[in-house]
């Protein structure tokens, strides 16, 4: 959830706004650069992405610069509340990833007003205060004390002009040094393969230069996580959007998941699951109703009871002895999820996490990761790690599952043909007023996803409830206009999705079926249920389309959630 890349070296700027649209997944209301040209600080600031920031920049060659892609926390969406923010004499610009949540009793205690509606335009204006006493260093070091919040901030001073300045707190921050640059960024993807990466620890600061790196902590000095970037994270998007290709990508999912863990010891996963009196998954958005799916399923296996938790609500748990915590991330930086691993963690808690990003603050936080492997995913809507969550969650629970994986290619390949009767039906809901999606144990919470999807990329008002549960209370949101979708994936729910989709029938709405165990379904398919995943996203997809969205970004949404 926004995006902050710094660049020191050589290069052109419109190499340096390349390497800032890669961040714009995690933010896209606006976007802005500050870069030094000629021994003067250009900023250049807009609404929108980083398209319509190349429209207006020129291609100058510059040694230093920041960029920022934004998603509204505090402010309207307008280049003035966008960033860099720059101080009163035009001598420090910053950018900033996070929320500063004493923002309002800063601005009264230096007596600051600015143009900016953000919480983050009051950083380089007390900087201008503090710096008429103290060093640039000894100025980092008082904001950490006077800030209350999330923060991840890179500066540049205009009175030194070869050296960026950071501090981070709870929102990620690191550091990639090459053989010809050095590169400060909120996330990974913005590195060069084989790039060294260094993890900033929170109440971190310092500054770097072509020179050296000097990195302090506000309370102590404790080692930093360095590795190399080895991997390519990005992939060429074939398709109009990166959501299809994703959704297409995952027949290739199995057999990917499936090789990687032939090498990964799983003993230990096993013997702690087997020998926790209960086990908790926790998840946000997506990645929580993976989770209830995981909890289902694992309960029926182990026969012992399991639990799904959204992240936000782990502080309202009641933490029994001997539970075990699984987290599922796909970009490993969700705050929510980050600050339930530090409130389990000061409960002394072993936290097991199965995340895509290994090299990520939740990675780092647990005390074991077990990986997704299927590369970074662009597209907002989780479709492909969504999937792979599900395959490595119950690969780990039965590992004769990954030995699977050619079957469950196939029954993904087999949903996948479904696609022309898919858009049929997409034509058909993308007019409607209200969809339901219904199901009954495993089903409703597939229901659950395929609910979030649709509502998330089409904007069309959708709800999941269970079929049993649908005639106390929400049948009366039925009429003409609405559409009853209904998954099942085993026959022994067949009779009661049928009377609750009766039930809507007769009073005028429309109802569908999907299914891979019931042949007369409207959309039928032969194989595994993971088919049924790729259905409910190629719906949303394709009804999303339909109706002209930002698929890859829709409004008022970013991927890597990282503010409370």
């Amino acid at each position: 959830m926004c995006g902050i890349y710094g660049y020191i070296g050589n290069t052109t700027i419109n190499n340096f706004v390349d390497k800032l649209s890669l961040l714009e997944y995690r933010g896209y209301d606006s976007c802005g650069i500050a870069y030094n040209y000629n021994n003067h600080i250009i900023l250049i600031r807009t609404k929108g992405n980083t398209n319509n920031l190349k429209r207006i920049i020129n291609n100058n060659t510059i040694q230093i610069g920041i960029g920022h892609t934004r998603w509204a926390t505090h402010g309207k969406i307008s280049p003035i509340n966008a960033h860099p923010h720059t101080s009163r004499n035009n001598r420090f610009y910053c950018v900033h990833n996070g929320v500063i949540e004493n923002y309002q009793e800063l601005k009264d205690k230096y007596n600051i007003q600015t143009i900016s509606e953000s919480d983050s335009a009051i950083i380089p204006v007390i900087l201008d205060f503090l710096i008429n006493k103290y060093s640039i260093i000894d100025s980092l070091k008082i904001l950490i004390k006077e800030f209350v919040g999330t923060y991840a901030i890179a500066i540049m001073d205009r009175y030194n002009p070869e050296t960026l300045y950071f501090i981070k707190n709870k929102s990620p921050l690191l550091i990639s040094k090459s053989d010809n640059n050095i590169s400060i960024s909120s996330d990974q993807i913005s590195f060069n393969d084989g790039e060294k990466i260094i993890v900033l620890n929170d109440l971190d600061y310092g500054s770097i230069s072509k020179k050296e790196i000097i990195i302090n902590n506000y309370l102590s000095d404790n080692e930093r996580v360095t590795f190399i970037k080895n991997e390519s994270q990005l992939c060429k998007r074939n398709e109009a959007y990166y959501m299809l290709d994703e959704i297409y990508f995952e027949k290739k999912l199995p057999s990917i998941i499936s090789e990687k863990y032939k090498r990964i010891h799983l003993d230990e996963y096993k013997m702690t699951i087997t020998t926790s009196k209960e086990l908790v998954f926790i998840g946000s958005g997506s990645s929580y109703y993976a989770a209830s799916i995981l909890a289902y399923e694992y309960e029926k296996k182990l026969n012992k009871r399991c639990f799904s938790l959204i992240a936000s609500e782990v502080k309202n748990f009641n933490i029994s002895n001997n539970s075990m915590f699984i987290t599922l991330s796909q970009s490993g930086e969700t705050m929510d999820l980050c600050d339930a691993i530090d409130y389990l963690k000061s409960k002394n808690q072993r936290i097991i996490s199965i995340c895509n990003i290994v090299h990520s603050t939740i990675g780092f936080k647990s005390d074991c990761v077990y990986p997704l492997s299927v590369g970074r995913e662009i597209s907002v809507a989780s479709t492909k790690a969504f999937m792979a969550m599900l395959y490595v969650g119950r690969g780990l629970l039965d590992n004769s599952y990954f030995n699977n994986s050619i079957y469950i290619s196939h029954s993904i390949k087999n949903a996948l043909l479904l696609e022309p009767k898919i858009i049929e039906i997409s034509k058909r809901i993308s007019s409607s007023n209200f969809i339901f999606y219904v199901g009954s144990g495993i089903d409703y919470l597939y229901s659950l996803e395929a609910s979030l999807k649709l509502r998330e990329i089409s904007y069309l008002h959708s709800l999941s409830i269970q079929t049993g549960e649908l005639k106390h209370g929400s049948l009366a949101l039925v009429d003409f206009n609405t559409y009853c979708i209904g998954i099942l994936s085993s026959l022994d729910s067949k009779a009661r999705l049928e009377s609750s989709l009766s039930e809507v029938s007769s009073r005028g709405g429309k109802t569908i079926i999907i299914s891979n165990v019931y042949n007369k379904a409207d959309l039928f398919y032969e194989g595994d249920s993971l088919g049924l995943i790729v259905i409910i996203q190629l719906i949303a997809f394709h009804t999303a389309r339909l109706l002209n969205r930002t698929i890859d970004q829709p409004r008022n949404l970013a991927k890597s959630v990282t503010v409370k």
